[in-house]
């Protein structure tokens, strides 16, 4: 999918000795919008990121610049392994708006058939307007 608003720049956690992530189990990326608009995408999982496991996490869009955001929603949530040339079964993924934030949607039904670098394209509705960002995630 396109986005359109511009340019997605990704931005991949560092991993520290034999960790693969990060100790509150977060990925993030930051994109730009061509409002000049900063917004982090953020992915925080529960509990330990597996392979073979189904897993839920809380998808959060974070205005870098103060600017407030009225609604978030999912349109698409895609995991890829382009090392290995698959995706894996998004069937069972559900999506459920945060009753507390209007800044995150949970995400359930996560599954990352095996243990490697992944992709996760997002499809996101900020405000009513459509945009893409791609999460980089490392499953031990």
């Amino acid at each position: 999918m396109k986005s359109i608003f511009g340019f997605v720049f990704w931005l991949t956690l560092a991993s520290c000795g034999d960790k693969k992530t990060s100790p509150d189990n977060a990925v993030e990326a930051i994109f730009y919008t061509s409002q000049n608009q900063t917004y982090k995408a953020k992915l925080v999982f529960e509990g330990k990121i597996k392979s073979v496991e189904s897993l839920s996490a809380d998808f959060i869009m974070e205005p870098n610049n103060g600017s407030i955001l009225d609604s978030v929603s999912l349109e698409s949530f895609k995991p890829t392994m382009p090392s290995m040339g698959h995706g894996t079964d998004t069937s069972n993924l559900a999506f459920e708006p945060s009753t507390q934030s209007k800044d995150r949607v949970k995400v359930k039904g996560i599954w990352f058939n095996m243990g490697g670098p992944w992709e996760i394209s997002i499809s996101a509705k900020l405000n009513g307007v459509s945009d893409q960002v791609i999460i980089k995630v490392e499953v031990p």
